[in-house]
């Protein structure tokens, strides 16, 4: 049966307005949320407050910089036009990149750090020097609003959605559209890539979410996950066991990634928000133990951020694989099954 957690770990009410996005950082120690109420904050992984940074309009998009740069930021994007670049230790601004001509929807670091994506009601996504605010690359060609944009694992390449449903590769080397590809009818609100980089899940107003898998040729959806509204959100577990979505219904829903069938199974629902699901964000790392935490964030509608604790539900399916494993008549394809999964996790590590 479909697992039901009620009981959020943390749940943060300092917005006074929608939150409308939520990032942890890559230490899993602190997290960034970005509201209606204009301002951003940063949270420790706990729950008190560390700042809060005003903005002349709503906060629609937050990401921080890998942890591999030398200096930790966190950009903002802005209902006012405007990419902010802060200092993710003490909120004082570093940059503010104006070029979009309307509302930016999306922010994103590269993984290297080095660079900067942004979406825009203007109909184009535009990548910036992380360091000088200095544009590199305009990206044209959407003919309707970006709303979401992202990068591929190696930092090569920019991933960008539109309000017509189109998703676009594009090589940032040269800005050449390496693919495009349709499956939504209608806007495509958040795109997320698998840790492996491997497969990409995009969630649209069409109430669907599809899976694709970047290495086919050409990109067809491998997956769809049906929904009851529009989703906002989407996320992939660090280890890509587990998918989260996320939306209209203010409830999240856990898929087991399977790349073998086209529906995949849902394991869980976390129903802890009164108002619509903005946005998930899964922790890359998360505390010690035998057993790694998963630990999940959401943002919503209803003003409010929540901690969840998805490790039982990790640990279940672990379980469940390795028995399934044992069961199976001994492998004489000469070693063509593979398991792809590790041990089953020590039971008595968990709490």
């Amino acid at each position: 049966g479909v697992k039901t957690i009620n009981e959020p770990k943390l749940k943060v009410n300092n917005h006074t307005n929608w939150v409308r996005c939520v990032r942890w950082n890559g230490d899993g120690d602190h997290f960034a949320t970005g509201s209606a109420d204009k301002t951003v904050r940063l949270f420790t992984a706990s729950g008190n407050e560390v700042f809060s940074v005003p903005h002349p309009d709503w906060v629609w998009s937050v990401a921080f910089s890998p942890n591999s740069s030398k200096r930790k930021r966190l950009a903002t994007a802005c209902l006012d036009g405007c990419i902010r670049v802060l200092d993710a230790t003490n909120g004082r601004q570093l940059l503010e990149i104006k070029q979009h001509a309307g509302t930016v929807n999306c922010v994103d670091f590269s993984p290297d750090g080095e660079l900067l994506l942004s979406g825009s009601y203007d109909k184009t996504a535009r990548i910036f020097s992380a360091t000088t605010g200095k544009q590199t690359l305009c990206i044209e060609g959407h003919n309707s609003f970006v709303l979401c944009g992202i990068f591929s694992k190696d930092s090569s390449k920019a991933i960008t959605a539109s309000q017509l449903g189109e998703i676009r590769i594009t090589d940032l080397a040269n800005g050449h559209v390496l693919s495009s590809f349709k499956g939504h009818n209608g806007p495509v609100n958040c795109l997320c890539l698998s840790w492996d980089g491997n497969l990409l899940a995009s969630a649209g107003a069409d109430k669907n979410v599809h899976v694709w898998d970047l290495r086919a040729q050409p990109i067809a959806p491998m997956a769809t996950i049906k929904h009851a509204d529009s989703v906002q959100a989407v996320a992939f577990s660090p280890d890509d066991l587990l998918l989260v979505t996320g939306g209209s219904d203010a409830m999240g829903r856990v898929f087991q990634v399977d790349v073998t069938k086209q529906e995949w199974i849902e394991l869980a629902r976390i129903c802890g928000h009164s108002d619509e699901l903005n946005s998930f964000s899964f922790a890359a790392t998360a505390g010690g133990g035998k057993v790694q935490r998963v630990l999940g964030l959401s943002a919503s509608d209803d003003r409010s951020t929540c901690l969840w604790d998805i490790t039982p539900v990790v640990v279940a399916l672990k379980v469940a694989q390795a028995r399934e494993k044992k069961s199976r008549p001994s492998d004489t394809s000469g070693g063509a099954v593979s398991e792809r999964k590790g041990d089953p996790p020590d039971m008595d590590a968990i709490d």
